[in-house]
């Protein structure tokens, strides 16, 4: 009887480090850590909201940030943006500013996916900080909770980190 309950201890005991193996294994560790802040997260509608944002480097390689959020994101920048209104949906974008055109009905303005940049990269151990201004991207007019959260895909190991959640509230 004292064999067959050290045999069943045995099996568990087993089971229980295999599981913890395959977590372990499951979840590597971030190639980043991305910090989205704000100085204040009480916002008036209409005003202009700035977000910065620290990516430390917590690989033993050199990486890009690969930061440019909105519809500018594309294959060349490995970092997307997901911004949220109080019932979870997506903030839409607002279109282009059109008053460059000045009336003229052939023209149009419209987002690209390149334009100037400064290549950074961040060193192991080191960080970088950067920001951007969410309110000339996104339509931030309707008062709310909002979310905003990076996804930084690593293009070496195809892994996901992701950010903070930072929480904000629009007021009228």
């Amino acid at each position: 009887m004292a064999n067959k309950s050290i045999h069943i201890l045995s099996i568990s005991l087993a089971a229980v480090l295999a599981g913890c193996l395959a977590m372990a294994q499951s979840s590597p560790p971030p190639v980043v850590s991305i910090a989205l802040i704000m100085k204040d997260t009480s916002i008036k509608a209409g005003s202009k909201v700035w977000v910065d944002v620290v990516t430390a480097n917590q690989s033993d390689h050199a990486v890009g940030p690969g930061f440019y959020p909105g519809p500018l994101e594309g294959e060349d920048f490995s970092t997307r943006i997901e911004l949220l209104d109080s019932q979870g949906k997506p903030v839409p974008i607002k279109p282009p500013d059109q008053s460059g055109c000045k009336g003229d009905p052939n023209c149009k303005v419209v987002y690209r996916s390149y334009g100037s940049f400064v290549a950074v990269t961040v060193d192991p151990g080191a960080s970088f900080k950067s920001g951007f201004l969410i309110s000339t991207l996104y339509d931030l007019s309707k008062p709310g909770t909002y979310t905003i959260q990076a996804f930084r895909k690593d293009k070496g190991t195809g892994q996901t980190d992701k950010s903070n959640i930072l929480t904000f509230t629009v007021i009228p």
